[in-house]
């Protein structure tokens, strides 16, 4: 299976290069190495690919028609990317995501500790969980699962 398939729209493409790559950036493998050492977006089992694909498509879905901005440097990364960062990094727990303070912009107001009802980590929960609810390994055939 393929992580990018025709006709997808460049945003959700960019919400899953995101996505993939905070996953091998963040986790480990079972050495303690990030996978992003030993591994890449080649070695995600198919069922991996098919629930990134579903997690990227239904939180693009949620967060169609939010107003939003990033407030960091977008030379490196799209904004698109750092939403399927945060949508990564937030629900699974480290300490960085959607609700950190002055990342990003929703409805023309920068996001504080204490936002009231922010969109973006509403979606990213709905979508995602918490991180209890799984986390990457790498299985025997060495093809990366959720």
């Amino acid at each position: 299976m393929q992580l990018f398939q025709q006709p997808d729209p460049w945003q959700l493409r960019h919400i899953i290069s995101g996505y993939v790559d905070a996953m091998l950036w963040a986790e480990t493998d079972e050495d303690g190495e990030p996978l992003e050492c030993n591994y890449s977006i080649d070695d995600l089992a198919d069922e991996t690919i098919e629930r990134i694909r579903w997690e990227c498509s239904e939180f693009l879905e949620m967060v169609r028609d939010i107003d939003y901005e990033i407030n960091a440097d977008t030379s490196e990364f799209t904004t698109e990317q750092y939403l399927g960062h945060d949508l990564w990094l937030d629900p699974a727990g480290h300490g960085v995501g959607f609700w950190e303070p002055g990342r990003w912009t929703i409805d023309s107001v920068k996001v504080t500790s204490n936002y009231p009802d922010n969109p973006l980590r509403d979606a990213a929960y709905k979508v995602r969980g918490d991180y209890s609810t799984y986390s990457p390994y790498v299985g025997d055939d060495g093809k990366i699962y959720l």
